[in-house]
């Protein structure tokens, strides 16, 4: 397998797999652990927002750290917006508008992954 797959997958999952954790810890802290499991435990968005803060410290020419800290604003301020927004008006598809905002972050992170 091409090093550069690798590099993608690995780097989608260890901020998914971090988010989703810290998610499940703090609704167990919260709600205790007889509470049902909300389908916000499964953001990851964020974390893949915050990424793409990460792939910009290792970069070494500076036009590419002002293109990756403007994909995380444009990120940031999307994901404020789906949440705002989008979970207010749709408040019975919280799943599908997460599951939504997590295909899209995962993109942007492996694109920006594939790029650097």
């Amino acid at each position: 397998m091409d090093q550069r797959v690798i590099n993608v997958i690995a780097g989608l999952l260890v901020p998914s797999l971090g988010s989703i954790v810290f998610n499940a810890l703090n609704n167990l802290i919260e709600k205790g652990a007889a509470a049902p499991i909300p389908p916000t435990v499964y953001d990851v968005s964020i974390g893949c927002a915050f990424t793409v803060i990460g792939i910009a410290a290792t970069q070494k020419k500076a036009e590419k750290v002002t293109v990756y800290f403007l994909v995380f604003v444009l990120l940031l301020f999307f994901l404020m917006g789906m949440n705002l927004v989008l979970f207010h008006l749709f408040s019975g598809y919280q799943a599908a508008i997460i599951l939504l905002s997590n295909i899209l972050s995962l993109t942007v992170v492996a694109i920006s992954i594939w790029k650097s």
